[in-house]
């Protein structure tokens, strides 16, 4: 026998249910945009519980996985496969936002204040030394860290616990 709509509806995946919202939300934003004003909290507190468990998840996750390679040899094999997958994942982000960059051409016709040009050319001047960048490493609190959302910084601090 047929499943009925409620079994077919529970049976759908997760991605299945954010793309359901995603079509949604985009509806919504479009057809009526002051339900969409008038849901904004819920977005930001949808959004800001995301944000809340990103470092607690990659905390996590690191020391989970370092604890369980086992011997250091597979750690490493685990490790090198990683930082390659990061760095195609990067460079196709990279890409693409290019592309779309390059395509749509965000910005265009916008004009910006003289003040927040000069802010925009001096955060731009800033660079940060080598040195710096090593001091920057490691976080003088962790917790610190965490706040600030500083993703390196715990990234290493985890890798370090892990060990």
């Amino acid at each position: 026998m047929g499943k009925t709509v409620g079994q077919r509806i529970s049976s759908l995946s997760l991605t299945s249910w954010v793309f359901i919202a995603l079509f949604i939300g985009l509806a919504i934003g479009i057809l009526a945009p002051d339900v969409a004003h008038a849901i904004k909290p819920f977005r930001s507190l949808f959004l800001n519980g995301v944000k809340c468990i990103i470092a607690p998840l990659i905390f996590a996750s690191i020391v989970c996985g370092i604890s369980s390679a086992g011997s250091v040899s597979s750690l490493g094999r685990t490790g090198l496969r990683a930082i390659v997958w990061f760095e195609i994942a990067t460079t196709a982000a990279l890409a693409i936002g290019l592309f779309f960059v390059n395509v749509l051409r965000p910005g265009d016709g916008l004009s910006i204040g003289h003040e927040m040009s000069e802010q925009i050319s001096k955060a731009a001047e800033t660079k940060m030394s080598f040195g710096g960048f090593i001091e920057h490493l490691l976080p003088t609190n962790f917790a610190e860290a965490i706040v600030k959302g500083d993703v390196l910084q715990v990234v290493l601090f985890s890798v370090i616990f892990g060990l």
